[in-house]
């Protein structure tokens, strides 16, 4: 592989990496109520979702990890992922606008996962290798 063509799968690859790493942080974020993440990042995670112990706050640590760790799996795994978490991010912007809250950071990771999802279905071949590419 010509070092140009891993550069190129690489940059291709990183929204999947970023997407995975907020997604891993967010769960362990979650699941052990900030203590080991950022206050500011727990407040905003509370926010959309009450960290009430009801079934969904219960699961969303897990899903996030679920997705974070299909995002870094090439293939179908990642497409599906992909997809997922921006339907996921869309339907949380879509919540926050319809009752007028700040919808600002929701729109720019919606956008992320949006081109993320957008360079895994229409790029597969660097998409999907450039985690596993080794230069030449």
């Amino acid at each position: 592989m010509a070092a140009a063509d891993y550069a190129l799968s690489v940059l291709l690859s990183t929204p999947s990496l970023t997407l995975s790493a907020l997604l891993i942080y967010g769960s362990v974020s979650r699941a052990f109520g900030g203590r080991y993440t950022g206050r500011a990042f727990y407040r905003y995670q509370v926010d959309r979702l009450p960290d009430d112990q009801s079934p969904i706050a219960r699961l969303t640590p897990v899903v996030d990890a679920m997705l974070a760790f299909s995002l870094l799996w090439p293939g179908l795994p990642r497409r599906i992922a992909s997809a997922l978490v921006f339907l996921l991010f869309l339907l949380g912007f879509l919540r926050r606008v319809q009752v007028g809250k700040e919808a600002t950071v929701d729109a720019l990771l919606t956008g992320y996962a949006l081109i993320n999802t957008v360079m895994v279905f229409i790029f597969p071949v660097w998409g999907h290798t450039g985690l596993n590419a080794v230069p030449q």
